[in-house]
């Protein structure tokens, strides 16, 4: 009996182990890996909290969203309510996005005008909860319940964009226009237009570029190359930012800021 209970304990003990292996050591670098995140920001959201290098809070920087798009969320924005988005709108809203979703500040507020209402859900969802920084918007957004963010981002969606008669055109700079439609597959670089094309067809949460303020739009593609913000589904941004040359992201930023 004392031999089977010797067993049963080492087996037990053993399960254990690789258990909490699996759990705290393989899990978090496999998800390091996939999400562009260290293995210790891995690790620490694996034990139920976030902290980033250096002992520092993950959301100093921002972090890896926490947005699912499960039945409930898709179904929380296909019943939101315009009328109730413009009403939020225009007491939380409009002072610096202004009612038509042209920003007051393009250099650090993006246009809202016409962009997909997930991609906003997305974004604001995010600054409510901390992974994507934004000191201004968070406590606006912390007020605001998850059916009322999903009304004003409808309600922006339905604005008129900038610049919406633009299309695909001939760029004086050829390798610009490359990157654009075709990318670079000695960087493996996609085409912008693989994830980004105003017709749809990308990630459910990806922006309209088109009409986007240049300044802004540049600064946000620093910002990921530099990893500084880390709210991109499986550090997608990150990869391909990191993989420009400053000039090639401001020559694109103005590239989608349309005809001049």
């Amino acid at each position: 009996m004392k031999t089977f209970g010797t067993k049963a304990v080492l087996v037990i003990g053993a399960t254990a182990a690789l258990a909490w292996s699996v759990s705290f050591i393989a899990m978090p670098l496999i998800q390091a890996r996939e999400e562009g995140i260290d293995w210790f920001t891995s690790l620490c959201r694996a034990a139920g909290f976030s902290a980033a290098p250096g002992g520092q809070p993950a959301r100093q920087m921002g972090s890896v969203s926490l947005v699912t798009w499960s039945p409930s969320v898709l179904e929380r924005l296909a019943k939101a309510n315009i009328t109730k988005g413009e009403e939020i709108a225009a007491d939380v809203c409009a002072a610096c996005h202004n009612p038509n979703g042209m920003s007051a500040d393009a250099a650090t507020m993006p246009s809202l005008a016409g962009q997909p209402a997930r991609a906003l859900y997305k974004q604001l969802w995010d600054m409510k909860n901390g992974t994507r920084v934004n000191e201004a918007m968070k406590p606006l957004m912390e007020n605001l319940k998850d059916d009322e963010i999903a009304d004003v981002a409808l309600y922006y969606s339905e604005r008129k964009p900038r610049n919406q008669d633009f299309r695909l055109e001939r760029e004086n700079s050829k390798a610009t226009l490359r990157l654009v439609t075709q990318g670079d597959s000695a960087r493996a670089l996609p085409a912008c237009q693989s994830c980004h094309d105003t017709a749809g067809g990308g990630p459910i949460d990806a922006p309209n570029l088109v009409g986007q303020y240049p300044r802004y739009m540049s600064n946000q593609l620093h910002a990921f190359a530099d990893g500084i913000r880390r709210n991109d589904m499986f550090a997608r941004m990150r990869t391909i930012a990191a993989k420009l040359t400053p000039q090639e992201t401001d020559a694109l930023a103005n590239y989608y800021d349309g005809p001049r």
